[in-house]
């Protein structure tokens, strides 16, 4: 399931969310890729009772220690800059990115619960609660990591032959048409929040290229990966090599008005061509393996003998499967050839002999 919301609190807790930043974050790992989500929440409590929290949906399986306070990260005036993109003031414990000042408030970890009436394995909902209440007409910027469990149709790698050529990222936001499957989805899409600012950045690694990205991003840049090694803790995630962000923005995001946000990668080394060689390669070795298997005095021999065809006639049928095979490639082949004749007719024709 695709979908990530700001939700009203288990408690009815309902705050008016002014702004949401989003990381998506594919990091490099030794045996695999580690997903983090990292959620930025500016909000500001309209009611006249104290608040305490909220709860988000995210596009991704979760586990119950897999949340992290970012709160001890906002009190560095460089890591302000890289997350807002922009000078930060930075005065005791309120920040001001040209919102006016707005207190850092952290997430209380233990207090905080992964909800398992909402939860799957590649869709959750954590019950965020604050370290202490937030008074009525005040606001807050709060900030959360979450280690991601499983990517559901959010994130799913392309390969061939067990190599990853390629990706597809599906992210969508107050888009309760991805509740289906949830039970009682009325009820869930009743507790998803407006959102009136929404950031969306996702980090990918420098080897995946887009072949198709949806909608129009506000930018497409490198990643500075060292300035980002306190904030992603370079000693637990490792050196950080290439990334490319991609960034989305929207505004008043609704049930009624989602975000949907579209990436189609594809590696930027000719893996897949290497791919088809190795297929082709493993294809002609277990067909000699065959043959010398089924050949006179191998160990196939009994049973090609029982089945009653001569080896002569085996190996022709071996000859013959794959020359099909190529008859059947020819189109794919020639569809490739046409155009370069075609360029190479026209420069012809230019030329006087």
């Amino acid at each position: 399931m695709s979908l990530f919301a700001a939700l009203v609190g288990p408690n009815g807790e309902s705050p008016q969310v002014c702004e949401c930043h989003v990381n998506y974050w594919i990091l490099p790992g030794l045996f695999s890729d580690p997903f983090f989500l990292d959620v930025g929440l500016h909000i500001r409590n309209s009611t006249e009772r104290s608040l305490r929290g909220l709860s988000v949906a995210l596009p991704c399986g979760s586990y119950g220690k897999g949340l992290e306070d970012l709160s001890a990260l906002l009190k560095d005036g460089d890591t302000l800059a890289l997350i807002f993109g922009q000078e930060v003031s930075l005065q005791n414990s309120s920040i001001d990115w040209g919102r006016g000042a707005v207190e850092v408030m952290s997430v209380s970890v233990p207090d905080s619960k992964l909800n398992a009436q909402w939860s799957t394995d590649s869709f959750s909902v954590w019950d965020l609660q604050l370290s202490r209440d937030l008074a009525p007409k005040a606001s807050a910027y709060l900030r959360v990591r979450i280690a991601v469990v499983g990517n559901g149709r959010t994130w799913t790698w392309k390969r061939a032959l067990g190599a990853k050529v390629g990706a597809r990222l599906d992210f969508r936001v107050a888009d309760t048409r991805e509740a289906v499957g949830l039970p009682d989805r009325s009820a869930f899409a009743e507790r998803v929040l407006q959102i009136e600012s929404l950031f969306v950045f996702v980090m990918v690694p420098g080897w995946l290229e887009p072949v198709l990205v949806s909608p129009d991003p506000k930018y497409v840049r490198i990643l500075e990966s060292s300035a980002w090694e306190r904030y992603l803790d370079r000693g637990r995630f490792g050196r950080s090599p290439q990334h490319i962000i991609f960034y989305w923005k929207a505004s008043t995001v609704t049930t009624q008005k989602g975000f949907q946000g579209f990436l189609d990668l594809r590696s930027s080394v000719p893996v897949d061509r290497l791919a088809n060689h190795l297929r082709l390669a493993a294809t002609v070795l277990l067909m000699l393996w065959t043959v010398s298997l089924a050949g006179p005095g191998g160990p196939l021999a009994p049973i090609v003998d029982w089945i009653g065809i001569s080896f002569d006639k085996l190996l022709g049928l071996i000859t013959l499967g794959g020359a099909i095979g190529w008859v059947a490639r020819l189109p794919k082949i020639w569809g490739r050839i046409a155009p370069k004749l075609t360029k190479a007719e026209a420069f012809l024709l230019k030329v006087k002999f």
